[in-house]
């Protein structure tokens, strides 16, 4: 009888370290999660490890922190996190159109680029474009203006001569 109860404490203690601790920590990274708190969900996945895949949960989390951060208008940060996960893809459309985080990273600076061109900082647009480089747009509709590098840099030379022209720089303009 007594090494039947050690058996049974023994195993139910084995169980909780295995199983009902692991789970209520996975209960609380999830929580983290829905509060929006996404450096400390993916701390909490990633000491969980290999428990129900917590560890693969982690670059998710993260490339939604960085759309989280592109949408509260904070574009270098959400690059940097984007640049961070190369090209993990959240594996579905509903998150980020599916596109990888790479990709989304251009995406994020071509708004940059359009937001200069827009408030008239064409040296600062075109500055960004050199840095991209050719790029299309995923997201923005073929014929949109700012669809590509290129018909930004054609608005941003565009709007600087006629800044410069207007200034009575007419060679420079031209």
């Amino acid at each position: 009888v007594i090494l039947l109860l050690i058996a049974l404490l023994g195993g139910g203690g084995y169980m909780a370290v295995t199983w009902l601790i692991p789970t209520m920590h996975y209960r609380q990274a999830e929580e983290l999660l829905g509060e929006g708190r996404y450096d400390e969900a993916a701390a909490a996945f990633t000491e969980l490890g290999d428990f129900q895949g917590a560890a693969d949960r982690v670059p998710q989390i993260l490339y939604e922190k960085a759309l989280w951060l592109r949408d509260q208008e904070k574009y270098n940060e959400a690059i940097d996190q984007f640049e961070q996960l190369g090209d993990f893809a959240p594996g579905s459309a509903r998150i980020g159109n599916g596109l990888p985080a790479s990709v989304q990273a251009d995406e994020t600076r071509m708004m940059l680029i359009r937001m200069d061109v827009e408030a008239d900082l064409y040296d600062a647009a075109l500055e960004k474009i050199e840095e991209l480089g050719d790029y299309v747009s995923s997201l923005t509709p073929a014929g949109t203006p700012g669809y590509s590098t290129e018909d930004l840099r054609m608005q941003a030379a565009i709007g600087k001569a006629h800044v410069l022209t207007s200034i009575g720089k007419l060679e420079d303009g031209a």
